[in-house]
């Protein structure tokens, strides 16, 4: 979840290389410089483009993940779920009791205590990543343990949920881990039309397929993510207002200009 500092700050780009990189972005992209999630061609890493190394390079075999099975019968064809809710009250009450268990190393931050419990307030984004690349891969594999189909395909269908948020995540990106976020992203989505059918996919499933451009055009996602925007939203969103939202900011101003003329 983190990679130590161990490299030399990056050097300053030219005022030549700049205008190089200008002119390249003024010319507009042709059809071999689509991103790779657009054929999905798992075989295929495309050319090297931003080959930015900006922390330790680790490999791919340390960001995917692999549900710990053998001989588990799958065989790649996703199986649908009849019931509509998947994480219910049960599946909540084991994740809730196998949490307290699970070790956290030091370097990162504190484990989410409980899931579905409103007194312990809403999920903020790097907890969501938390839960989702630390926790629950260890409780889900404990979960879905039994060798069905259904069972089986949901535990599939989340270790490449898994496996694209870790890829999204790192302070490196290549070529190769581009085309490695385009395969999960895609075969996450295909599995979840066919596991939840009838479920449309929501806007933030397009917005990650497009987030292999981002990569391919800025570089790791840490430079750019929203975490910033998401602070300020929290302070707004905490803020009390009695859905009076035209006197949040100017409802102390008014008062204090009606007493000076009383």
């Amino acid at each position: 979840m983190s990679d130590l500092n161990n490299s030399s700050e990056p050097k300053h780009v030219s005022s030549s290389e700049l205008n190089s990189l200008l002119t390249d972005a003024q010319k507009g992209l042709t059809l071999n410089d689509l991103s790779p999630c657009m054929t999905h061609q798992p075989n295929h890493l495309g050319k090297t483009i931003l080959e930015a190394q900006f922390n330790t390079n680790t490999d791919l075999s340390d960001v995917l993940f692999e549900p710990a099975t053998t001989n588990d019968g799958w065989d790649g064809n996703w199986v649908p779920a009849h019931e509509r809710v998947i994480i219910d009250s049960h599946a909540l009450d084991f994740i809730n009791k196998k949490s307290p268990h699970i070790w956290i190393p030091t370097w990162i931050k504190h484990a989410i205590p409980v899931l579905g419990k409103t007194s312990f307030g809403r999920l903020k984004a790097d907890e969501w990543q938390r839960l989702f690349t630390v926790q629950l891969p260890l409780i889900m594999q404990v979960l879905w343990k039994d060798s069905i189909p259904k069972t089986i395909s949901l535990l599939h269908n989340f270790a490449h949920l898994v496996s694209f948020v870790n890829i999204a995540s790192k302070q490196s990106t290549s070529a190769e881990r581009i085309q490695c976020y385009c395969d999960h992203i895609i075969s996450y989505l295909e599995g979840c039309l066919i596991i939840f059918h009838g479920v449309k996919l929501a806007p933030n499933h397009h917005m990650a397929i497009h987030l292999a451009e981002c990569m391919e055009r800025f570089g790791p996602t840490q430079s750019y993510w929203s975490f910033s925007m998401e602070r300020l939203m929290g302070q707004i969103w905490k803020a009390g207002h009695n859905n009076r939202l035209g006197w949040l900011f100017f409802g102390p101003l008014s008062f204090q200009t009606y007493a000076d003329h009383c």
